[in-house]
């Protein structure tokens, strides 16, 4: 018997309520079968470094990245790699 299973997924960032107006600290993607979630760090204000401004770039670029990725399934390398990628362009 084959059973056949679908993934549903939907996500909202509800910021603390002392950095809504910077639209907080987190970010996210989904694209096809794949998603990401982006924990930003805090303490990384106290570097100069926007956490939220990182991790909503760092989502956007993995997502871009993903989208370049043959086929439904994805090799765990595949995903490391897109990450590594766009953190190289987010860095940069």
């Amino acid at each position: 018997m084959l059973l056949l299973f679908r993934l549903d997924a939907a996500a909202v960032v509800l910021p603390h309520p002392d950095k809504v107006a910077t639209g907080g600290e987190d970010a996210w993607f989904a694209r096809g079968s794949t998603f990401g979630v982006f924990d930003g760090v805090g303490g990384w204000a106290e570097q100069g470094i926007d956490p939220g401004l990182f991790s909503r770039a760092l989502a956007v670029e993995t997502a871009r990245e993903v989208a370049g990725i043959e086929g439904a399934e994805a090799a765990e390398e595949d995903l490391a790699r897109a990450l590594d990628t766009a953190r190289s362009r987010v860095t940069a």
